[in-house]
């Protein structure tokens, strides 16, 4: 092949007897010819070198491409991702948790920002039915207690006695906020006992005793049907609160550990702040009498493990019964 004077060919080196490239050129003005002989196999390593070359750097820009990508869409993708983890924790109830707000582009910071605005108001009016619930079932309680108790506060003091001993057992914060609540209204069924039984000063006679252990059934039917795990619960301990260990209770006689947890608790509780309150027909006992009675009745009326438990939290019942004082 020749170009502009300048030929090139491929032929057999006659000093190392390989395929070598050959230029030649003839140099104007003279007899000579300036000529140049590259072996072919050198020219063919410094093509394939070359296409190395090239395809590691093709690699290296193909890689960075990637990871630039990568990192574009992270930016985007790992705030919607977070976005669609929350809507999860929402839809679970859980409203406690936070957007960061500064993660990707503007457009899902504003939608951070309004799911955390959504979350916050949500949690508040959950707080505010919760907190009315409260109230609700704090003064249905007090409305059956009030009749043969002017201020009520039998009804504060028992429930926190019985989250307080439900927690020395092992209930969680859950279970015992459930149980402060519930055991309110532990004696709603007193609604239908007549006065001139649930007022009399002296002692029942057996058939108004019959009469006054109704309130139970009564309790139990008014709660019966609910649908929540706070009704259900106070319809537990209205049924059971007046079950006794060694089976010598009513309204079923049931016995031991066959009496739920809530109704063995309430049982306890309701019969302390009873004895050491005072009432229409009876003056308050001192603390230490109680107990005194509690110990004569554990195994008998209470569960004794309770008992034991009772005791090593009195100074926390203390606390919660001159808090709540009549």
């Amino acid at each position: 092949m020749t170009i502009n004077g300048i030929r090139s060919s491929t032929k057999i080196d006659p000093f190392t007897g390989k395929a070598s490239w050959i230029i030649t050129t003839p140099i104007k003005s003279t007899q000579w010819t300036l000529g140049i002989i590259y072996p072919y196999n050198e020219i063919l390593r410094s093509i394939y070198n070359l296409q190395y070359v090239l395809g590691i750097i093709s690699l290296i820009i193909a890689v960075l491409m990637v990871i630039f990508i990568l990192w574009i869409s992270s930016s985007t993708t790992s705030p919607i991702l977070d976005l669609v983890r929350q809507t999860g924790h929402y839809a679970a109830g859980d409203f406690k948790d936070r957007m960061d707000e500064t993660k990707g582009p503007k457009e899902i910071q504003k939608l951070s920002n309004a799911f955390n605005v959504m979350g916050g108001a949500i949690e508040q009016k959950i707080q505010e039915l919760r907190d009315t619930q409260k109230e609700i079932v704090f003064h249905l309680g007090r409305a059956a207690e009030y009749r043969d108790n002017d201020t009520g506060m039998h009804i504060k003091r028992m429930s926190h006695y019985c989250a307080l001993l439900g927690k020395a057992y092992g209930l969680n914060d859950e279970e015992c906020d459930l149980f402060c609540l519930a055991s309110s209204m532990h004696d709603i069924g007193k609604i239908g006992i007549v006065d001139a039984i649930l007022l009399k000063k002296g002692k029942l006679e057996p058939d108004e005793w019959k009469t006054m252990q109704t309130h139970v059934q009564i309790g139990e039917e008014i709660l019966s049907g609910g649908n929540s795990r706070l009704i259900q619960t106070a319809q537990i301990i209205a049924s059971t609160h007046h079950e006794h260990w060694d089976g010598s209770g009513y309204p079923r006689g049931m016995k031991g550990e066959e009496i739920p947890i809530v109704g063995r608790i309430t049982c306890l509780c309701d019969v302390f702040d009873s004895l050491t309150s005072e009432r229409p027909y009876k003056k308050a006992w001192t603390v230490e009498e109680a107990l005194n009675e509690i110990e004569i009745n554990s195994g008998k009326i209470f569960d004794p493990y309770l008992v034991e438990l009772f005791k090593r939290i009195l100074p926390d019942i203390l606390d919660i019964k001159g808090k709540f004082a009549e």
